[in-house]
């Protein structure tokens, strides 16, 4: 097998989603498809098993909340959701392995407010 090759065509499929989703005028829906064009490409046989993978807040022990987080990979098996519906989700830090911040383009401040949303879940 050419695992690069292999590789190029997954990419070109995330592409191909991506350069689709830019015929879409509004942009919060812009924003809902690519980020489910990347959850779907995770969830199908790209993660083990053990997670999953929404979207929403995440609690500490201490009732501090993140930012609202893109996807947030979570331990289904171990772990669990304290608030889940299709739009809201919230999560116990303890349940989290890690979240992604997707954007279209990454202009500076883009990246500060994705830096802070990673911060408010360290945090």
């Amino acid at each position: 097998m050419d695992t690069k090759k292999v590789f190029r065509m997954i990419s070109d499929k995330l592409m191909t989603d991506f350069v689709m989703s830019a015929e879409i005028n509004h942009n919060g829906n812009k924003g809902e498809y690519r980020e489910s064009a990347l959850r779907d490409f995770l969830v199908k046989g790209r993660l083990p098993e053990r997670y999953g993978v929404g979207s929403g807040e995440i609690v500490g022990p201490v009732q501090n909340v993140s930012k609202q987080s893109d996807l947030v990979i979570y331990d289904k098996i171990n772990g669990f959701s304290l608030m889940y519906s299709d739009q809201v989700q919230v999560y116990p830090i303890e349940c989290v392995a890690g979240i992604i911040e997707v954007k279209s383009s990454l202009s500076k401040a883009e990246f500060i407010r994705a830096l802070e949303n990673i911060k408010s879940v360290k945090s």
